[in-house]
């Protein structure tokens, strides 16, 4: 599979542009290079680097090879990164991550232009395509196979609009979910896409003015470090469509990201995970997709079980979908209004109990990001010799305020044993590599 014609890439770190029959050749030299090793079928190949032209040429011509393209998260420590190359024939990788790869692995660096040579070669879509590891928030990340007739799937989901003439970015990295997905979706349907190797918000903000982008793709976390970062009122006028995959967005956030994109048509905030390949739900179901919504069930067979949303094992796209149970738990919980649509609520691991009581984070959560003062919030457990465990929120705040104020206002809307017991105010909170919330660094 090779990209649409129209299709340009501006890498911003290096500033040049690529054309579609560029990048098809770049793509055509990856693939005939990864066939030419001497590998057996199905070898696996890893991919530690930033974002980057190289990067997605490495990834889309290891697709079209004979064997299986590993991104891995470079943000992860060097014993997650080593436990992921474990089962790697060699690595392709930056100059600056070779450190983290184990000593005596073949390495090759990725930043590099391979000779183009046609690719004729007809290979199985069963086959094994791409290994996408979860975060590794609990122990060792964990490993996702997808073949390429999934892949070619999740390309066909409709996301967002397509246009030829639509300036894209986003810098969620691509060795994530929403990473690759954004390649999936935008590569073969938008015209210019613009690459940044990381997250950086005022670069994000400088390109979004000075290159009138029309579509973001960031994170939730991400996108909200933007609005905090906007000191300057920079001009985004020209963005009118947000995309916020992978985490929660409150009503409280879409208004401020209203009022910083002020042309903005369309804000989508959509929920999926590795297993599930794809976003689950839709917003394109033809009715209007309520404040604090991720969509309806469209592509999925979904039920909700104990409050906990299930997906219906044989249509997920990864290899999931062999396994002998019916429904893949997803471990979050969800409600559904009466017209079908979906409401996130909080992984079901996060709860604690305090003297015996449940206790969800994102329910506190929820009520302090009512108040006008925060901006953003987390609550984890803490240990307590008496309760077990109390709640300890760590906020980042629009306007100074007291912390006891915060827990006055929880009180008026939470139980006794959901009051925090203590808030920490903190100037910005730490993310993992994928965008979202460090939440276990908030206590080190």
């Amino acid at each position: 599979m090779l990209v649409p014609t129209h299709v340009k890439i501006i890498d911003l770190q290096n500033k040049k542009v690529y054309s579609g029959q560029q990048l098809n050749q770049m793509i055509q030299a990856v693939t005939w290079w990864a066939n030419s090793l001497p590998l057996p079928a199905h070898s696996q190949i890893g991919l530690v680097g930033k974002n980057s032209v190289y990067y997605i040429v490495s990834l889309l011509g290891l697709r079209n090879s004979r064997h299986v393209s590993v991104p891995i998260n470079y943000k992860l420590s060097k014993r997650q990164i080593e436990h992921c190359v474990q089962d790697c024939a060699m690595v392709l990788c930056d100059e600056e991550f070779k450190n983290l790869v184990p000593t005596g692995m073949i390495v090759q660096e990725l930043q590099q232009e391979f000779t183009a040579q046609s690719v004729e070669e007809q290979l199985d879509p069963d086959r094994p395509s791409m290994i996408l590891y979860s975060s590794g928030s609990t122990g060792n990340p964990k490993p996702v196979c997808f073949t390429y007739q999934d892949i070619v799937r999740s390309i066909c989901v409709p996301t967002g609009q397509k246009n030829a003439n639509v300036r894209t970015l986003s810098c969620n990295p691509f060795f994530h979910f929403a990473g690759t997905n954004w390649i999936n979706q935008n590569l073969f349907g938008n015209g210019e896409l613009f690459v940044l190797p990381q997250f950086d918000a005022k670069q994000i903000l400088q390109t979004i003015s000075k290159y009138k982008i029309g579509v973001v793709n960031l994170v939730t976390p991400m996108l909200l470090r933007l609005l905090d970062q906007n000191n300057d009122n920079i001009n985004l006028e020209s963005v009118f469509q947000i995309h916020l995959p992978s985490a929660p967005v409150t009503e409280k956030d879409l208004k401020r990201i209203k009022n910083t994109f002020a042309q903005v048509q369309q804000i989508e905030n959509y929920y999926g995970l590795t297993e599930t390949g794809s976003a689950v739900f839709s917003h394109s179901t033809g009715l209007p997709t309520p404040a604090g919504s991720v969509g309806r069930a469209q592509r999925f067979t979904v039920t909700i079980i104990d409050e906990v949303l299930h997906v219906k094992t044989s249509e997920l796209l990864s290899n999931y979908k062999h396994g002998d149970q019916e429904w893949f738990n997803t471990g979050d919980r969800f409600r559904v209004d009466d017209q079908g649509f979906y409401y996130y609520l909080g992984r079901v691991d996060d709860m604690f109990k305090v003297n015996g009581e449940k206790v969800y984070p994102s329910e506190i959560e929820t009520v302090l990001s009512t108040h006008p003062c925060v901006n953003q919030s987390c609550v984890m457990a803490a240990p307590d010799a008496i309760a077990g465990s109390v709640p300890v929120a760590f906020v980042s705040l629009t306007t100074a305020v007291d912390p006891e104020h915060l827990i006055n206002h929880a009180r008026q809307y939470l139980a006794t044993y959901q009051v925090p017991r203590k808030i920490v105010i903190v100037d910005q909170f730490p993310m993992t590599g994928s965008g979202k919330i460090d939440s276990a660094q908030l206590f080190l």
